[in-house]
């Protein structure tokens, strides 16, 4: 039985919020295996789905412990185009489910490396990002490793 009256931002709210209020019971990963499936059926790829979906459903399968290739697989590309509009933790979160996953995908990684110095990013979130991308072995660009010390720089000595 097919979803097609629920789209894919829809599917995807219903996936995160579930994982988030299930409390891994035991047909958790069957549901979430079939909702990950379900994003990635043929059709729902003519559908215009915001990246904020595709967020949704790779945060909600991670926190469900359900390693989806093809759901990382499909999510990747359309993840990588909304990095422009995502804030720091958006970028964080996404990362370090691909890393948790060991899921790496080039053009998702290269774009949040290009977006990243003008992201914002709180130490916090530098530390996330530098970790998630050793963990996936991809090279940081070296601005990114000298956010912290740039922002260091830029504040006034205390006295």
């Amino acid at each position: 039985e097919r979803l097609e009256v629920v789209n894919t931002f829809e599917l995807s709210s219903l996936l995160l919020y579930y994982t988030a209020t299930a409390g891994g019971a035991s047909d958790d990963q069957e549901f979430v295996q079939k909702i990950a499936h379900e994003a990635c059926v043929e059709w729902r790829k003519r559908e215009n789905v915001p990246w904020s979906a595709w967020k949704m459903l790779v945060i909600g399968a991670a926190h469900a412990r359900v390693k989806s290739q093809q759901l990382f697989t499909t999510a990747a590309p359309h993840l990588a185009q909304g990095v422009k509009f995502m804030t720091a933790r958006d970028a964080v979160d996404v990362c370090n489910v691909f890393a948790v996953f060991r899921f790496k995908h080039h053009g998702l990684l290269s774009e949040v490396s290009r977006f990243a110095p003008s992201m914002g990013l709180k130490e916090q979130d530098v530390h996330d990002l530098t970790k998630a991308f050793k963990q996936l072995e991809f090279e940081q660009p070296p601005l990114l490793s000298h956010i912290s010390e740039l922002r260091e720089g830029a504040m006034p000595a205390s006295q």
